[in-house]
């Protein structure tokens, strides 16, 4: 059975039979099957990464920091929407990401329903996987705003959830560490000074 259908019978089991003859509402089941279809992807990483060249040869071994890369996923409990803003660092060696394949990565793995905690070990998992020995530390750090908690429930709108992943050098370098962060802010104070 279709996800239209599903979502007509739980409109009928919610409002009647009333909906259907509501013009705003006759066609949402079809909306939220789609939409849903585009929030949550049924391809599974492995064969999304196989499209494209990830990696390339460079010497380049200082760190690379990529913020903020803006992602959308759903919430496991509520099927919530989360905003996500995302930074990603690593330190190369030998091998560099390509610029655009980061963000890329970061929205495909949000478009499921998981909690940010695991999303953002998620993410720092797939880096060093895709980099190998090719990095010696990765860097994540994830922020949320969560519908499920700013629309509903407590009703929180200002509240922003954070998570960081910190492996390699990235976690046993303070000094390592300390320059990711800061990379981050450095980028925010140039763009509020309308630097970038």
């Amino acid at each position: 059975m279709s996800v239209e259908i599903k979502m007509q019978e739980l409109f009928t089991e919610i409002f009647g039979n009333e909906w259907k003859n509501d013009p705003n509402l006759k066609d949402t089941p079809r909306r939220m099957a789609k939409s849903w279809a585009e929030k949550m992807s049924s391809v599974k990483i492995e064969d999304f990464l196989s499209t494209m060249k990830i990696t390339f040869p460079s010497t380049y071994n200082g760190m690379s920091t990529l913020f903020p890369i803006r992602a959308y996923s759903i919430c496991p409990h509520h099927f919530e929407n989360i905003t996500y803003t995302v930074g990603v660092g690593y330190i190369p060696v030998d091998e560099v990401i390509g610029l655009s394949k980061v963000p890329r990565i970061v929205k495909f793995l949000a478009r499921q329903p998981i909690i940010q905690e695991d999303y953002t070990v998620l993410l720092a998992n797939t880096f060093e996987r895709l980099l190998g020995k090719s990095v010696e530390g990765v860097g994540i750090t994830v922020f949320g705003k969560h519908d499920c908690v700013c629309v509903r429930g407590v009703g929180e709108p200002d509240m922003i959830a954070n998570t960081n992943e910190l492996r390699g050098s990235f976690r046993a370098n303070p000094v390592v560490k300390m320059e990711f962060f800061d990379n981050m802010k450095l980028i925010v104070k140039m763009r509020t000074a309308g630097m970038l």
